[in-house]
């Protein structure tokens, strides 16, 4: 299996676990009335289009390639929801290296200039070696850390990223009490047990560069997790 493929196996998984323990739970879907759907590129386009967009770089194009993968609505809001899962944490950064994770260049910057024209946009990431593991925001230019980067080893994708300061980012809970008005504490009580399934989960690891002094088990998941 390709590095991109399971890439896209590690996001879908994530986000079949948030479906699982969080976004179908009554009180989330039914006492709170907040409702996703599936709306990315991969579920909503063609393969034919997507063919023809493959190597198309306008804006029109990169929109659509990296349309977000759900709509998060309740009665009074509407969010364009993007999942990530980032865990490979970058050892030159050393101590740093928690602090920081990457996201693809180009639909980063899709999804600021989508915030720039009004439109809520937010990504929820999913990093092992965070000191909080979910988190979720709206994108801006105070996430990015350092310049575009293209990476040099890769049998995926081989796109330009960027690495993003993850402490710019809010918990998962504080989002959503801030667009959906849900309780910090309903929320907590529904993503630890999730998080704690996600720490058993082989694809949802911690994944160490073969050649960082940190590829050894007193740095495998969870080893610096802050959550009561």
């Amino acid at each position: 299996m390709s590095d991109f493929e399971n890439r896209a196996n590690t996001t879908e998984l994530f986000i079949a676990q948030m479906d699982k323990f969080y976004w179908t739970s009554s009180i989330i879907k039914e006492e709170l009335s907040i409702i996703t759907q599936q709306y990315g590129y991969e579920t909503h386009v063609t393969e034919k289009i997507q063919a023809l967009l493959k190597h198309r770089y306008s804006k029109t194009a990169k929109f659509i390639r990296y349309v977000p993968d759900s709509i998060l609505c309740n009665p009074s809001n509407e969010v364009l929801l993007e999942y990530k899962v980032t865990n490979t944490p970058r050892y030159t950064f050393q101590d740093k290296q928690w602090e920081r994770g990457q996201i693809e260049a180009d639909a980063l910057e899709n999804y600021i200039d989508l915030v720039d024209s009004g439109i809520n946009v937010a990504i929820v990431i999913y990093c092992p070696y965070h000191p909080y593991p979910l988190l979720c925001g709206i994108p801006s230019r105070q996430w990015i850390y350092g310049n575009r980067q293209r990476t040099s080893h890769s049998s995926g994708s081989g796109t330009d990223f960027y690495n993003i300061d993850l402490k710019q980012v809010p918990h998962f809970e504080k989002f959503m009490l801030d667009f959906f008005k849900v309780p910090i504490d309903i929320t907590k009580s529904l993503i630890y047990p999730m998080l704690k399934e996600m720490k058993q989960h082989p694809l949802l690891q911690t994944k160490h560069a073969s050649c960082s002094i940190y590829n050894r088990k007193e740095y495998q998941t969870g080893f610096n997790w802050q959550i009561d």
